[in-house]
């Protein structure tokens, strides 16, 4: 890999409603350690030399301060409040870097803890080349487009791909689509693709992994243990 800086913000701003827990599910651990942790981890594994900014609620960043003096002492990670949304929560998270000439950033799930080296080199590396790189993983159940009135129809999925993170970009390039894309809707933007797409800038997929799920329920927490177990 071309060396050229990189940077990596962590969203960790989710309150885990669905989880049924009494705190965010980024801070649930699996084998006595914070789910947060994993995620960190994986990409101080890839560069050691990576700068992190990791976005939560401000309730959690001392929480985040523990995590980062109990596994982190020797990584560059910084703890930033959030915004009221994943938007903000993004957009405040990328302002927080320092702009340098070819720098890459990367935007990434917290709960999104087995996430490979490979998936996140290829990232890096692809956006550097083109400016933008989102992994993607094809749909192996059958879609249906349902309408208003309840009526639906099949849709071919061949055409359709559900994203991942971490997506990267071009960091100059992101931090101008997010200063156009605050004076516009901000329910128009569900991820850092599309604000990057809304200042007319073209993106790039490449292929996701299966084992690359973001925890949502109490099934996945199931399924990472699984994961980990593999690896041990």
């Amino acid at each position: 890999m071309k060396a050229f800086p990189k940077a990596v913000v962590i969203v960790a701003g989710g309150v885990g409603s669905r989880m049924g827990a009494s705190i965010p599910k980024q801070f649930l651990t699996i084998k006595d350690k914070p789910i947060i942790a994993y995620t960190i981890e994986q990409f101080i594994q890839f560069d050691a030399q990576i700068e992190i900014v990791v976005v939560c609620h401000k309730n959690y960043i001392e929480t985040l301060y523990k995590i980062s003096q109990q596994y982190f002492l020797k990584a560059s990670i910084t703890v930033i409040e959030g915004g009221n949304s994943r938007f903000q929560s993004c957009k405040i998270g990328v302002e927080a870097i320092e702009t340098e000439e070819n720098k890459i950033v990367a935007i990434h799930d917290a709960v999104r803890p087995n996430v490979s080296q490979a998936l996140i080199k290829n990232g890096f590396q692809l956006a550097y080349e083109k400016g933008a790189e989102i992994p993607a993983i094809k749909l192996t159940d059958t879609i249906r487009v349902v309408y208003e009135d309840g009526q639906s129809d099949w849709m071919d999925r061949n055409q359709f791909r559900k994203m991942q993170t971490p997506q990267c970009f071009s960091l100059a390039k992101l931090k101008a689509a997010y200063t156009i894309a605050a004076t516009q809707t901000e329910s128009n933007f569900t991820d850092d693709a599309s604000v990057w797409e809304a200042n007319g800038q073209s993106i790039y997929l490449y292929e996701g992994e299966e084992k690359n799920i973001k925890i949502t329920s109490p099934t996945d927490l199931v399924l990472m243990e699984f994961f980990l177990t593999i690896k041990d």
